[in-house]
């Protein structure tokens, strides 16, 4: 199943009325994305399937009833292998670059790009997933020795930070890099 609508934008009468092809509902994509994920997943077409139901929206509720139990998320685990999991398995998502650097074969992770966990972001918060996102999980530290704070270094900072947000048109910060 693939959506026709953002190809074929100006044959969408064709589809519907001559073919009776139906109108794509979240539905129609939870059912195809628990189809692909029973028999030997692809990982193009699980994703596929998540970034439609992502931009069509679902209730949350609707996605953890009928998502329960299907092996849809591709888990890469600190050994390397890929296991597909259901949403209910113990993984995290990396949300951050250097994340997945610092824990790539430490943890159990989501085996997507960073730009795909955003592609189907809507998808991940709404199964409830928010809350394994590294960003989440993780808090940062850092440490200065013999340090002090320099208030006329901080306040010019702050003076030139808002006047290149507030001020500055698009145009003149990419002159002001050249």
């Amino acid at each position: 199943m693939a959506s026709l609508a953002s190809t074929y934008k100006e044959q969408l009468s064709f589809f519907r009325d001559i073919l009776s092809i139906k109108k794509p509902s979240v539905e129609m994509h939870i059912a195809s994305l628990i189809d692909k994920a029973s028999e030997n997943p692809d990982k193009s077409d699980i994703l596929q399937e998540m970034r439609n139901i992502s931009v069509l929206g679902c209730n949350s509720d609707t996605l953890r009833s009928k998502l329960l139990g299907c092996s849809c998320f591709p888990v890469r685990k600190p050994s390397g292998d890929i296991e597909w999991l259901s949403h209910a398995s113990e993984f995290a998502i990396v949300d951050r670059t250097a994340y997945e650097i610092l824990f790539r074969d430490k943890i159990q992770m989501l085996d997507f790009t960073l730009t795909e966990v955003h592609s189907v972001k809507e998808m991940l918060y709404g199964l409830g997933l928010e809350e394994r996102m590294l960003s989440r999980s993780i808090t940062e530290e850092t440490q200065a020795e013999e340090s002090s704070p320099d208030l006329a270094l901080t306040e010019s900072l702050k003076s030139k930070a808002y006047a290149i947000t507030r001020y500055a048109s698009p145009a003149v910060v990419k002159n002001s890099r050249n």
